[in-house]
């Protein structure tokens, strides 16, 4: 199958703006989330009663939720920014390429489209969408809002109702989310076809 050279320099652009896109959403969710566990963090601080009380430990719990949250949108962001990148990457190559390599260059281009853009498939593994996410920021940040949620639960009443709706709807986000997000087509792995393997180890 040819390329239609016009519609591929359109195209090209188009990647472009997309690549800025999915660059300005993976910086803004991480960015909110430092802002929202210095803040449960802060709170906790200054509060003038001992920690932790009805109203401190529930900023810890939705400080937690929403970072959890935002981890989410962290993981589709940097995902959507990895397939824009496989593919923008294999245009500027097929370009700068002798006449000899065009040919499975122009094969690569469209089995990517096909997969990465049409199918909305992931070039690497969940497992490693999420561990490159971590790594941005998000371990410490689980790190530093799971032990302020644990200590606030182990020191709480639990004979209190609002102890235990706390608990409740903490568990319930993280379940929510740990069920919900590997079932979401657009993080699922290309596992056969041209390139796939290819571009995953240069992924990783």
């Amino acid at each position: 199958m040819m390329i239609n050279e016009e519609w591929l320099d359109k195209y090209y652009a188009e990647v472009g703006r997309e690549i800025g896109v999915a660059s300005s959403q993976l910086h803004d969710t991480t960015n909110w989330s430092i802002g929202i566990t210095m803040a449960a963090v802060t709170a906790v601080g200054l509060s003038a009663k001992t920690y932790p009380q009805t109203a401190t430990l529930a900023v810890a719990v939705v400080g937690f939720t929403l970072v959890v949250r935002f981890f989410v949108r962290s993981c589709l962001a940097y995902a959507n920014l990895d397939k824009w990148n496989n593919i923008h990457r294999q245009i500027t190559k097929y370009r700068l390429a002798d006449e000899g390599k065009m040919d499975q260059l122009r094969k690569t281009i469209l089995w990517q489209i096909e997969h990465y853009h049409v199918r909305w498939e992931s070039p690497r593994r969940i497992r490693k969408v999420i561990w490159s996410n971590l790594k941005l920021g998000y371990l410490y940040l689980f790190l530093i809002l799971g032990l302020l949620c644990g200590i606030g639960f182990a020191r709480s009443d639990w004979s209190s109702p609002a102890t235990k709706m706390l608990a409740l709807a903490c568990l319930a986000v993280i379940a929510y989310e740990a069920i919900i997000f590997p079932r979401r087509t657009y993080l699922r792995h290309t596992k056969s076809g041209l390139g796939s393997e290819h571009e995953e180890k240069r992924a990783t």
